[in-house]
């Protein structure tokens, strides 16, 4: 499974997901989670692959100088949406372009690192990091919408998974 179908499986697993979610239970805050919401890790993890997106454009991609936009978090129809406008444009993007990834490390840095990336390197790791995350929605998820219906595989990296596919045959 390449990059790209990986990734549209990811964003299809947060959408359906989300789909299963009311309302309440998508914003509401979440003790286990730092009083953060279903909807903000989600908003979060959206934002990753948006500014991925944008940096094929400009040819820079900065994860730090993300929009932060409560409208994805306050409403979960928009942020279905572009969840399905994501997968449209990772279909869409057919090259490997270079980029340039900007970091700034610490607090009280200013300037920022520059380091030589590709989109398909950007792309594995919005991947892991939206596995990531998915893995703390899971812990959101038991306490607030327990009827929600996950994946056996969801929030769970394909390096695990491969692990503990080989573990239960070795011990067979």
């Amino acid at each position: 499974m390449t990059a790209q179908k990986t990734a549209i499986a990811v964003l299809q697993q947060l959408k359906e997901i989300t789909d299963q979610l009311t309302e309440t239970q998508f914003v509401q805050p979440i003790t286990a989670l730092g009083n953060a919401s279903l909807a903000k890790h989600l908003r979060h993890t959206i934002e990753f692959f948006l500014c991925l997106q944008a940096g094929c454009k400009t040819g820079t991609v900065n994860y730090d100088n993300r929009e932060h936009n409560t409208l994805l978090e306050n409403n979960k129809s928009m942020a279905v949406a572009v969840l399905e406008e994501l997968q449209k444009n990772i279909i869409k993007q057919t090259h490997n372009v270079p980029l340039k990834l900007e970091v700034t490390y610490g607090i009280q840095e200013i300037n920022n690192e520059v380091v030589q990336t590709n989109y398909t390197r950007e792309l594995m790791y919005n991947i892991e990091h939206a596995i990531h995350h998915m893995a703390i929605f899971k812990i959101g998820l038991n306490q607030v919408a327990p009827q929600v219906k996950l994946p056996e595989d969801f929030g769970v990296a394909s390096s695990t998974i491969r692990y503990n596919q080989e573990a239960a045959v070795t011990t067979s």
